[in-house]
Protein backbone atom coordinates (compact mmCIF):
# COMPACT_ATOMS: atom_id res chain seq x y z
CA UNK A 1 0.00 0.00 0.00
CA UNK A 2 2.87 2.05 0.83
CA UNK A 3 4.12 1.64 -2.69
CA UNK A 4 0.66 2.96 -4.42
CA UNK A 5 1.12 5.88 -2.05
CA UNK A 6 4.17 6.97 -3.64
CA UNK A 7 3.39 6.65 -7.18
CA UNK A 8 0.11 8.60 -6.93
CA UNK A 9 2.26 11.85 -5.21
CA UNK A 10 1.82 14.62 -7.64
CA UNK A 11 5.81 15.66 -8.02
CA UNK A 12 6.65 11.87 -9.38
CA UNK A 13 10.24 12.20 -8.01
CA UNK A 14 10.75 12.35 -4.73
CA UNK A 15 13.98 14.28 -5.00
CA UNK A 16 12.46 17.31 -5.65
CA UNK A 17 11.08 17.67 -2.28
CA UNK A 18 14.78 17.85 -0.97
CA UNK A 19 15.98 21.43 -0.39
CA UNK A 20 18.86 21.94 -3.25
CA UNK A 21 21.08 24.73 -2.89
CA UNK A 22 21.31 25.38 -6.49
CA UNK A 23 19.78 24.21 -9.38
CA UNK A 24 21.81 23.11 -12.20
CA UNK A 25 21.66 26.59 -14.69
CA UNK A 26 19.76 28.79 -12.48
CA UNK A 27 19.54 30.72 -9.27
CA UNK A 28 17.80 30.67 -6.25
CA UNK A 29 14.32 31.99 -5.77
CA UNK A 30 15.00 34.25 -2.78
CA UNK A 31 18.34 35.93 -4.83
CA UNK A 32 15.84 36.28 -7.63
CA UNK A 33 13.18 38.13 -5.87
CA UNK A 34 15.98 40.18 -3.93
CA UNK A 35 17.31 41.67 -6.92
CA UNK A 36 14.12 42.11 -8.81
CA UNK A 37 12.94 44.10 -5.40
CA UNK A 38 16.17 46.10 -5.59
CA UNK A 39 15.54 46.99 -9.19
CA UNK A 40 11.84 48.19 -8.38
CA UNK A 41 13.22 50.37 -5.35
CA UNK A 42 15.80 51.90 -7.69
CA UNK A 43 13.66 52.60 -10.58
CA UNK A 44 11.38 54.27 -8.43
CA UNK A 45 13.64 56.30 -6.04
CA UNK A 46 15.91 57.56 -8.74
CA UNK A 47 13.65 59.74 -10.84
CA UNK A 48 12.49 60.99 -7.57
CA UNK A 49 16.51 61.79 -6.54
CA UNK A 50 17.45 63.22 -9.87
CA UNK A 51 14.29 65.49 -10.06
CA UNK A 52 15.11 66.61 -6.37
CA UNK A 53 18.67 67.29 -7.21
CA UNK A 54 18.43 69.16 -10.74
CA UNK A 55 15.46 71.11 -9.19
CA UNK A 56 17.69 72.28 -5.89
CA UNK A 57 20.44 73.31 -8.20
CA UNK A 58 18.33 75.18 -10.45
CA UNK A 59 16.98 77.27 -6.92
CA UNK A 60 20.24 77.44 -5.51
CA UNK A 61 21.24 78.81 -8.80
CA UNK A 62 18.04 81.40 -8.77
CA UNK A 63 18.64 82.26 -5.20
CA UNK A 64 22.33 83.17 -5.89
CA UNK A 65 21.55 84.95 -8.90
CA UNK A 66 18.78 86.93 -6.74
CA UNK A 67 21.40 87.43 -3.86
CA UNK A 68 23.79 89.04 -5.65
CA UNK A 69 21.05 91.54 -7.77
CA UNK A 70 20.45 92.55 -4.12
CA UNK A 71 23.83 92.96 -2.66
CA UNK A 72 24.51 94.89 -5.77
CA UNK A 73 21.14 96.90 -6.00
CA UNK A 74 22.64 97.52 -2.32
CA UNK A 75 26.02 99.15 -3.49
CA UNK A 76 24.44 100.92 -6.24
CA UNK A 77 22.02 102.68 -3.66
CA UNK A 78 24.93 103.63 -1.45
CA UNK A 79 26.81 105.09 -3.82
CA UNK A 80 24.07 107.21 -5.24
CA UNK A 81 23.03 108.25 -2.16
CA UNK A 82 26.92 108.81 -1.46
CA UNK A 83 27.26 111.05 -4.99
CA UNK A 84 23.52 112.47 -6.05
CA UNK A 85 23.88 115.67 -3.38
CA UNK A 86 27.76 116.25 -5.07
CA UNK A 87 25.91 116.57 -8.26
CA UNK A 88 23.22 118.28 -6.84
CA UNK A 89 25.99 120.89 -5.98
CA UNK A 90 27.71 121.18 -8.44
CA UNK A 91 24.80 121.42 -10.36
CA UNK A 92 23.93 124.14 -7.74
CA UNK A 93 27.45 126.66 -8.14
CA UNK A 94 27.86 125.87 -12.09
CA UNK A 95 24.28 127.25 -12.47
CA UNK A 96 25.17 130.34 -10.15
CA UNK A 97 28.12 130.82 -12.49
CA UNK A 98 26.17 130.24 -15.35
CA UNK A 99 23.13 132.74 -14.63
CA UNK A 100 25.68 135.14 -13.33
CA UNK A 101 25.07 135.18 -9.79
CA UNK A 102 28.22 134.45 -8.60
CA UNK A 103 31.44 135.80 -10.51
CA UNK A 104 33.91 133.42 -10.53
CA UNK A 105 36.77 136.33 -11.10
CA UNK A 106 35.54 137.79 -7.64
CA UNK A 107 38.36 136.03 -5.30
CA UNK A 108 36.15 136.63 -2.27
CA UNK A 109 32.44 135.88 -3.47
CA UNK A 110 33.34 132.46 -5.49
CA UNK A 111 35.84 131.41 -1.96
CA UNK A 112 32.37 132.00 0.29
CA UNK A 113 30.45 130.27 -2.38
CA UNK A 114 32.61 127.56 -2.49
CA UNK A 115 33.31 126.85 0.70
CA UNK A 116 29.54 126.81 1.50
CA UNK A 117 29.13 124.36 -0.87
CA UNK A 118 31.64 122.39 0.62
CA UNK A 119 30.36 122.53 4.48
CA UNK A 120 26.97 121.33 2.59
CA UNK A 121 28.69 118.04 0.96
CA UNK A 122 31.00 116.78 3.97
CA UNK A 123 31.38 113.82 1.49
CA UNK A 124 33.59 116.20 -1.08
CA UNK A 125 36.98 117.65 0.66
CA UNK A 126 37.11 119.88 -2.45
CA UNK A 127 35.91 121.74 -5.55
CA UNK A 128 38.22 122.76 -8.39
CA UNK A 129 37.32 125.78 -11.06
CA UNK A 130 38.87 125.73 -14.04
CA UNK A 131 39.27 129.21 -15.37
CA UNK A 132 38.71 130.27 -19.08
CA UNK A 133 42.43 130.83 -19.65
CA UNK A 134 42.57 126.83 -18.49
CA UNK A 135 44.08 127.28 -14.74
CA UNK A 136 42.55 125.88 -11.85
CA UNK A 137 41.55 127.33 -8.80
CA UNK A 138 40.88 124.90 -6.02
CA UNK A 139 39.06 125.38 -3.24
CA UNK A 140 39.59 122.53 -0.07
CA UNK A 141 37.95 121.46 2.95
CA UNK A 142 40.94 121.08 5.57
CA UNK A 143 42.68 124.52 4.75
CA UNK A 144 39.86 126.95 3.58
CA UNK A 145 42.30 128.43 1.60
CA UNK A 146 42.05 128.61 -2.18
CA UNK A 147 45.21 128.00 -4.38
CA UNK A 148 46.08 128.09 -8.03
CA UNK A 149 47.53 125.56 -10.07
CA UNK A 150 49.11 125.68 -13.84
CA UNK A 151 47.13 124.18 -16.22
CA UNK A 152 47.86 120.57 -16.72
CA UNK A 153 49.75 119.34 -20.19
CA UNK A 154 46.41 117.58 -20.72
CA UNK A 155 43.70 119.42 -19.57
CA UNK A 156 43.00 121.55 -22.77
CA UNK A 157 42.46 117.82 -24.46
CA UNK A 158 40.09 116.87 -21.69
CA UNK A 159 37.70 120.05 -21.93
CA UNK A 160 37.35 119.27 -25.51
CA UNK A 161 36.51 115.92 -24.50
CA UNK A 162 33.94 117.13 -22.26
CA UNK A 163 32.46 120.00 -23.98
CA UNK A 164 31.05 117.16 -26.60
CA UNK A 165 29.86 115.00 -23.42
CA UNK A 166 26.56 115.62 -22.58
CA UNK A 167 27.12 113.93 -19.06
CA UNK A 168 29.88 113.06 -16.57
CA UNK A 169 31.46 109.40 -17.50
CA UNK A 170 33.78 106.97 -17.67
CA UNK A 171 35.73 105.67 -20.66
CA UNK A 172 36.31 102.13 -21.66
CA UNK A 173 40.22 101.95 -19.77
CA UNK A 174 38.40 103.94 -16.40
CA UNK A 175 39.64 106.79 -16.65
CA UNK A 176 37.42 110.15 -16.68
CA UNK A 177 37.23 111.40 -20.00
Amino acid sequence: MLTRFKASLPFGNTDALAPTALREGGMPIAWLLSLVLIGLVLVAVLPVVLLGYFGARENTGRLMRDRSELVLDVVVQRITAHLDPVRAQLQHVALAVRQGVLNPDDESAMGAFVNGALAATPQVTGIAFVRPDLTVRRYNRSDYQPYDEASAANLPAVTQISLGLSCAGWDRSGALP
